[in-house]
């Protein structure tokens, strides 16, 4: 039977079932088509996308990183550091740009209580009178704990460091193992008989606060469970810290002091005639280190451009990213931008840039921000340009031999781009060196990749 016979045997209500059905059965087969196309459509947008945009970034930023100018190896020789830190710590105090706080915290290490009861439940005794003694400290300490204000005189929170300048006890000089910008200095001196600080000027500097009522507090903890004697409390030593940031200013090394810690380490001793229901415990001698540590940190006020160049077509626009640092609200930070050469390159009052014209030659962005009657400044360059596409080597690989020498040719694409500067460098210096183009074989160890990097 064809379709027409089987139609005709259907009743009026099954025919217009049928057709329904077969118009519910077309809309979904468009639809599914128009998933499919649309889905084609985003997977070839995706891969033309991903192909432009990695060819406009290299265009935009250049092939690859150049590298980083290093600060190169520090003088960690202590010979003549007493005169930097006391340089350092006098830097500090342009109260104007710099604040700081102070925070203080005491702290006994468990491995430092030492008694003679063996009995658990002593030991866990031990173990509040340990918290007491850490609040204790803590409370004679954190009092001292303060924060200055930009523009507010600080040299009466810090201890008067010439001692420390003219001693300098034994001196270590280091880099952070984890951040080579910051140099680290420490600074020990030996212990010190409570009863013989004097002797030492910077014990007797750094004297531990109202070491009497220490001493009164540690008899008062144990005041419930045991009579207190002999209490004794002598120096275990002395640290100074300083963190020292490095980095580079016009291609010249500078420091400067963000932190110092005072480190004091407390030797406290006693005997205690336990009383009441731990008298089984008798007569114990406790002793125990209390850690206390007091830290400096310096805040600066800061202004600078995040970027130190910026490289940009005619008509771009978009605003110059910077970082400011001060108690100002973001609302009130209000910062003066110039341009070098407005015919080339425009900057508005809210610090967003507007590339007027293509020029072979950079122009400079100065941005001044002024807080307690400082003004703070930094500076970045724009290229407006034709940017370069890509760069060809007169050669792509080349063997040769210890000594040998050759000179490539670079050609940058396209020939209108405004900048055609071509950095080299070896990804190996000790196997292959280069300049200007011209490769000289250090040591012969077979193929070597050749690569270049061109100005964005």
């Amino acid at each position: 039977m064809d379709e027409k016979e089987i139609l005709s045997g259907l009743s009026a209500e099954e025919q217009e079932r049928l057709r329904k059905i077969e118009k519910l059965d077309s809309n979904q087969k468009r639809k599914k088509l128009i998933f499919a196309g649309v889905t084609v459509f985003l997977i070839a947008l995706f891969v033309f996308g991903t192909v432009f945009g990695a060819k406009y970034i290299l265009s935009y930023e250049g092939s690859e990183a150049l590298p980083a100018e290093p600060l190169g190896k520090p003088d960690l020789s202590a010979v003549s550091f007493g005169s930097e830190l006391a340089a350092l710590v006098a830097d500090t105090e342009n109260y104007a740009s710099v604040k700081v706080e102070r925070r203080n915290r005491v702290s006994i290490p468990d491995e430092s209580i030492k008694v003679e009861a063996e009995n658990v439940d002593a030991q866990r005794f031990f173990g509040f009178v340990k918290s007491g003694i850490e609040d204790k400290l803590s409370g004679l300490y954190e009092k001292n704990d303060c924060d200055s204000a930009y523009g507010e005189d600080f040299s009466s929170y810090i201890p008067d460091m010439s001692a420390v300048f003219a001693g300098l006890g034994k001196t270590q000089l280091e880099l952070n193992e984890d951040n080579e910008t910051e140099l680290i200095a420490k600074i020990s001196f030996d212990a010190v008989p409570f009863d013989k600080i004097s002797s030492s000027p910077v014990m007797a500097v750094f004297d531990l606060d109202d070491a009497d009522e220490l001493r009164d507090g540690a008899v008062e903890l144990f005041s419930t469970a045991a009579d207190i004697s002999d209490v004794d409390i002598e120096y275990g030593g002395f640290t100074v810290t300083a963190y020292i940031s490095r980095f580079l200013k016009e291609g010249a090394e500078c420091r400067r002091l963000e932190r110092l810690v005072f480190d004091r380490k407390c030797l406290v001793s006693l005997t205690a005639q336990f009383t009441g229901e731990l008298a089984p415990y008798g007569k114990q001698d406790i002793s125990f280190e209390a850690d206390i540590s007091e830290e400096y940190r310096f805040t600066r006020v800061s202004f600078e451009i995040a970027k130190d160049e910026y490289f940009i077509e005619k008509g771009d626009s978009d605003e110059i990213n910077k970082r400011v640092v001060s108690d100002e609200s973001v609302q009130n930070i209000k910062v003066l931008w110039t341009s070098s050469d407005e015919s080339v390159l425009t900057v508005d009052e809210k610090g967003f840039f507007k590339g007027r014209s293509v020029s072979d030659k950079p122009v400079t962005v100065t941005g001044s921000y002024t807080y307690n009657g400082v003004t703070y400044t930094d500076e970045c360059l724009f290229y407006v340009r034709v940017p370069a596409e890509s760069v060809k080597l007169s050669e792509k690989e080349l063997s040769l031999k210890t000594g040998d020498q050759r000179t490539l040719e670079a050609t940058v694409e396209p020939e209108k781009a405004t900048y055609k500067d071509v950095f080299w460098f070896s990804t190996d210096e000790s196997v292959v060196t280069v300049e200007n183009g011209t490769l000289l074989v250090v040591w012969d160890s077979g193929v070597f990749p050749l690569e270049n990097k061109i100005d964005p």
